[in-house]
């Protein structure tokens, strides 16, 4: 059986010329590249049997960042990688085990967090993640 988690570590442009970063512990990282239709985006879903969401993985940017919005959303926030990196190295030590260890996603559109309002988590999304002070 496969745990398929990693501890993800998100670098996204400060909007100042440098980058910020989030930390949080994932399943299923893969899915900050799926497309999902506006429609069902908003209400925190997917319908197998909607045309549009049925176009699998996006290799645009502005999908990823929309994805990520939802998938990092409350993270604490770092304005230096070695700092990030530290809360991942506890973060991966305190999860137990970690099947794919630690990774750093890119992507090139600001994060922006207060640009969308995203609806409550769905209960069977929800991750046991627990907040680490360094």
């Amino acid at each position: 059986m496969s745990a398929d988690n990693t501890i993800a570590v998100l670098e996204t442009p400060d909007g100042a010329g440098g980058f910020e970063y989030r930390v949080v512990h994932l399943q299923a990282v893969e899915n900050v590249e799926w497309h999902v239709c506006e429609k069902h985006f908003k209400s925190g879903g997917y319908d197998k049997d909607c045309r549009e969401c049925g176009v699998g993985f996006c290799c645009h940017s502005s999908c990823h960042i929309r994805n990520a919005r939802r998938m990092w959303a409350g993270c604490d926030v770092y304005d230096n990688k070695e700092q990030a990196m530290k809360v991942a190295e506890q973060m991966y030590s305190d999860v137990g085990y970690v099947e794919y260890g630690i990774h750093v996603i890119r992507i090139p559109e600001p994060f922006e967090e207060n640009r969308i309002s995203l609806p409550e988590p769905r209960k069977e999304f929800d991750s046991p993640i627990s907040s680490i002070e360094i």
